[in-house]
């Protein structure tokens, strides 16, 4: 009976073991959640600020802020460090998106949900800038820097304040406002 016992919590503990090792690291991560060039979106889990490596995985920031808003809690926290990141951003969820250090976004902006915490530093746009419904931007006395290589737009039904604003874009910038 006891050798019984003892084999059949041998069991429990390897079929335990296996289970948590072969547990999905994409699943919804904890606050906060980290975000960096170095990154990877399907390797690592966003739980820690460094970029990937073999020897990191799975513990290792995302690659893509999207990656990072789609994985993180809800009211949870984005952390996006310094770099390019060559994508559309859609904050569309009740999360913070922090960023710090120079960033470049090549694609859009669109903030309908969430608080958006800009750099203080520059926030480069290669795309068009949209705040509508409920979303909120926080300019943190950065430089918001609109540098595509066609028309801009910055558009939405809600008040947004910028603390400096940067125009590179020989083809223009256009307010458009619902």
């Amino acid at each position: 009976m006891i050798l019984i016992g003892v084999v059949g919590a041998a069991v429990l503990l390897i079929i335990s073991l296996w289970f948590s090792i072969l547990a999905p690291t994409g699943a919804s991560a904890a606050t906060p959640v980290y975000v960096r060039p170095g990154g990877n979106d399907l390797l690592c889990n966003g739980t820690v600020n460094v970029d990937y490596s073999i020897p990191c995985a799975p513990n290792c920031a995302f690659r893509t802020i999207s990656k990072g808003i789609k994985e993180v809690d809800t009211d949870g926290i984005v952390n996006v460090a310094s770099g390019e990141y060559d994508e559309s951003v859609v904050l569309d969820q009740v999360i913070t998106v922090t960023m710090s250090g120079d960033i470049t976004v090549t694609g859009n902006i669109s903030i309908t949900a969430g608080a958006l915490n800009a750099t203080p530093g520059v926030l480069a746009l290669q795309g068009d800038f949209a705040h509508e419904k409920d979303g909120r931007f926080y300019s943190k006395n950065g430089t918001l820097k609109f540098n595509g290589s066609s028309p801009q737009h910055i558009q939405g039904d809600q008040v947004t304040s910028f603390a400096n604003v940067a125009i590179d874009n020989s083809t223009g910038v256009y307010l458009d406002f619902n």
